[in-house]
């Protein structure tokens, strides 16, 4: 027989390592801030799931993380990057810009009374949907890659108690990680290379890795 350790009454479990579904989450964001990428602006955005059996998943990992750390960050899924648009006339900045009036729109539409007014220090405890879909990641030097919960799209609370948003795939791969999910297939089928723990996504411009605390 083992020796109970101490505390091990009032110890947390870890909760976060189990995979999110697929799915459509009401959600409330914790916080929000401003960052700066080689020249490009985005809102870094943290999210906490509201309701259903996942509820506080995301502040549950986070506790979970304080616990072996004193510098615990905030669940790289629970985020979402709205790049700022940098209206240069560009095609992309066309998508950026459409990107963030859905956004800012779904916040809208999620809270009554609520009108974006350009501050984002104003989303803390706001309401959105965000469906989130198992996706396929990959560091810009190739050195870390796997499966992560990640955002598919940004919708609004009332789209989602409709039902109204895009049919979700089981699976994301991002069309210029093609190449690379087929060869990590290869290595997952012949046990060359570790499965990824299903815990962490790569939410921020290639070759960041910088969690977010918020809290």
């Amino acid at each position: 027989m083992i020796k109970q350790f101490k505390d091990y009454e009032t110890t947390k479990a870890y909760t976060g390592g189990a995979p999110l579904p697929a799915g459509a989450y009401k959600c409330t964001i914790i916080g929000a801030k401003v960052e700066e990428y080689g020249g490009s602006q985005c809102i870094k955005v943290g999210f906490d799931i509201s309701e259903g059996e996942h509820k506080g998943r995301f502040q549950a990992q986070f506790d979970s993380s304080k616990q072996n750390s004193d510098d615990a960050k905030w669940p790289v899924s629970g985020t979402y990057s709205l790049w700022i648009p940098l209206d240069d006339g560009s095609d992309k900045d066309e998508w950026t810009k459409r990107k963030f009036k859905t956004f800012t729109t779904a916040l809208e539409d999620s809270n009554s009374g609520y009108h974006f007014d350009w501050d984002e220090k104003k989303f803390k405890g706001k309401k959105i949907g965000f469906t989130i879909v198992p996706t396929f990641y990959q560091s810009k030097d190739g050195s870390r890659e796997g499966v992560s919960p990640s955002v598919y799209d940004v919708v609004s609370i009332p789209d989602i108690d409709k039902k109204k948003y895009r049919k979700l795939p089981g699976l994301f791969v991002p069309s210029k990680l093609k190449s690379a999910y087929a060869e990590y297939q290869k290595k997952q089928v012949d046990g060359s290379s570790d499965r990824d723990s299903y815990t962490t996504l790569f939410n921020v411009p290639e070759g960041e890795d910088e969690d977010v605390p918020f809290l």
